[in-house]
């Protein structure tokens, strides 16, 4: 029930057409990023505020599509074994485009 509640705020907030495919995609992150908040201690999604233009930290992100050593966006968090922890997945970003 509450997995349900964040998939469906999540899907609200989003601002692009959705199908059963993109609403399976968001419920299966939603029950990962919960599961993985019972472990002891809790796994660090580091959510931290990336402009756009700021460097390609490649100790914490791997590309996407492009190579570049500024970013444009970022696709995925990286992921920590706990707060200040060692990096359990780097996180995934997209570069700008030629730099």
């Amino acid at each position: 029930m509450f997995l349900q509640a964040i998939t469906k705020a999540t899907l609200d907030s989003m601002d692009i057409a959705t199908d059963e495919s993109v609403e399976n995609y968001v419920s299966k992150c939603a029950d990962f990023c919960w599961l993985i908040r019972f472990h002891d201690p809790p796994v660090y999604i580091m959510f931290e505020e990336v402009k756009e233009g700021d460097h390609m930290d490649s100790k914490l992100y791997r590309s996407y599509t492009k190579t570049g050593k500024t970013m444009d966006f970022v696709v995925w968090p990286p992921l920590l074994l706990h707060k200040d922890g060692a990096i359990l997945s780097k996180g995934v970003a997209e570069p700008k485009k030629g730099n």
